[in-house]
């Protein structure tokens, strides 16, 4: 499986992932590595938010303030015209992520994920072997 280094880098991603993160790849249902790094800096924020206030962070609260947007076949969120900004400085742009790519183990995120079509929003299943 690929994985962008800018979600480890500038994303505060990490290994393992939290139940929030794979309710959200879940939910929207896409493939971790067509995640944009910018969409990777939202959602862990928001879980960041959440947990720092002592609530749960959960699909439904996310999509409060954010929705999916998908640009050259990478998904991300965008914030939603009337919820108020939680993340007030986020990442314009990263330059060249996606050649600063590593590749792990299939196992290591251990659910089913699907490659989402860009322009049909079709699924292509992507079975863990775990």
């Amino acid at each position: 499986m690929t994985l962008f280094w800018d979600f480890f880098s500038a994303g505060n991603f990490c290994l393992p992932v939290t139940k929030f993160f794979l309710e959200i790849l879940e939910y929207y249902k896409f493939h971790i590595s067509q995640m944009h790094p910018i969409g990777i800096v939202k959602v862990r924020h928001f879980d960041f938010v959440c947990r720092t206030m002592h609530i749960e962070p959960t699909v439904p609260r996310f999509r409060v303030f954010h929705r999916m947007h998908c640009s050259q076949g990478f998904y991300s969120f965008v914030q939603r015209a009337s919820a108020k900004k939680i993340l007030l400085q986020p990442p314009k742009s990263f330059h060249d992520w996606k050649q600063k790519f590593l590749f792990i183990k299939v196992g290591v995120i251990s659910m089913r994920m699907m490659f989402r079509g860009e322009r049909d929003g079709s699924y292509r299943n992507y079975s863990n072997p775990r």
